[in-house]
């Protein structure tokens, strides 16, 4: 899920310096370019920043683009407002959620069966979370190794987008339950009789073409009037190909 031609987004590690030219902090390009002058935004606190300098394996550069090892030097913000488990985006490019759709899988090591509601940890990138595990096909619980779908409540706003992998530990963290990939990052609460037609879509998103993960996509969320940004997001597509599928007048029927 790298998209080129998506909005930026880079995960900051752990540490990051402070310098005469202000705040470098360091990371991958997972999504779009990013240019000296940039206006981004630091989830999940929100601080907004400016691109000062940009560089590439340590050699100064205009801009910089998905894939590559980027170090930016930011202005307009402290050392002290980045926090482990930030990430950088390009404003307007947000996505902060506390309910998301995933594919679970539950390691053959797993001790005990995973119940629906039961409190895990979830470690999502550089992000440690408390949530509960909700199995979206009404099981009760579900025994090692298997994957299903699910829906993870977070006791907290995160930053998630969709293909982010995660881990899911007991809630002491003292055993690996197992894993999985991100398919709806900002997901709404599902009453008990839609989870079986809910199961059905993320089926169909998961291993579905463009056009049909975009027509899941706005079926899921259900909202009218949805932003570009929101839907490159979403379904993990650069510009100009969302612009295609929108032409496509079997995308939209």
């Amino acid at each position: 899920y790298l998209v080129p031609g998506g909005p930026f987004r880079m995960q900051v590690e752990p540490s990051c310096d402070l310098r005469d030219r202000g705040v470098v902090v360091r990371g991958t390009d997972l999504s779009g370019g990013v240019t000296q002058g940039d206006e981004l935004e630091i989830l999940p606190a929100r601080h907004k920043a400016r691109v000062r300098d940009v560089q590439v394996h340590g050699a100064d550069v205009d801009s910089a683009y998905a894939g590559q090892r980027v170090a930016l030097s930011l202005a307009s913000v402290s050392r002290q407002e980045i926090k482990s488990g930030s990430t950088v985006v390009a404003q307007g490019a947000a996505v902060l959620t506390s309910r998301m759709d995933v594919k679970v899988y539950l390691r053959p090591s797993a001790a005990k069966a995973v119940k629906s509601y039961q409190s895990v940890r979830v470690y999502l990138g550089t992000q440690e979370l408390r949530g509960r595990m909700i199995w979206l096909d009404g099981s009760s619980q579900l025994q090692s190794p298997a994957s299903a779908y699910a829906q993870i409540v977070l006791d907290r706003e995160a930053v998630a987008y969709v293909g982010d992998r995660f881990v899911i530990r007991d809630e002491t963290a003292s055993h690996t339950l197992g894993g999985g990939c991100v398919l709806v990052a900002v997901a709404r609460h599902y009453r008990r009789r839609e989870r079986e037609d809910v199961v059905a879509k993320l089926e169909i998103f998961e291993r579905g073409s463009d056009a049909q993960r975009l027509a899941v996509f706005l079926e899921l969320v259900q909202t009218l009037g949805a932003a570009p940004s929101q839907v490159l997001a979403g379904i993990a597509v650069d510009s100009d190909r969302l612009a295609a599928l929108v032409e496509d007048s079997d995308t939209v029927e």
